[in-house]
């Protein structure tokens, strides 16, 4: 290969008689990378972006159906307003890693998982629980904003409400 790219000095033949010289300026295409491993796997998603992959299923679930699960459960999580939304943290049972959220869990790390990452189970938990919150507590935080607006919307449309009924009846009585 380096003489393809020429980037190796000239080649000599065996035989005295024939001597092969590679064109330094011959361009030859490289070939795309092919996908690592961290490439693949099954995204978790949190309102439209990818906070993480998970790479092996659990029982019959597959990957994709479990990270479909997780974003279910972080979004019930973002919108119950008795979670405590800054206690993401890592619980290790025995050989079991899980994510929780205050109490309730967010997700196991599961060995496949630890393979599919090319990082050590451990590791890959603390990724998963940084990834997790900041997405977490950056979603809840424009659910927040989302919730007051919407609230002041509504408070802004009942006194324009209250306001135009005070006209009315002032115009019947007048």
């Amino acid at each position: 290969l380096a003489m393809l790219l020429g980037t190796a000095p000239p080649l000599v033949a065996q035989e005295a008689d024939t001597t092969a010289m590679v064109d330094s300026a011959v361009t030859v295409p490289v070939a795309a990378p092919a996908p690592t491993l961290r490439d693949v796997g099954a995204p978790v998603i949190l309102r439209g972006d990818t906070v993480l992959r998970v790479f092996a299923g659990l029982g019959v679930e597959t990957a994709t159906d479990r990270a479909r699960a997780i974003e279910v459960r972080l979004e019930r999580l973002r919108t119950d307003p008795m979670v405590e939304r800054d206690t993401m943290r890592i619980v290790e049972d025995g050989a079991e890693i899980r994510i929780m959220l205050g109490e309730a869990p967010v997700m196991v790390v599961l060995p496949g998982d630890a393979t599919g990452a090319e990082l050590p189970r451990s590791v890959l938990a603390v990724q998963y629980r940084d990834a997790l919150g900041a997405a977490f507590q950056s979603s809840a935080a424009t659910g927040r904003a989302k919730t007051l607006l919407t609230g002041i919307g509504f408070a802004l449309l009942a006194t324009l409400a209250a306001l135009a009924l005070a006209w009315l009846l002032r115009q019947v009585v007048v």
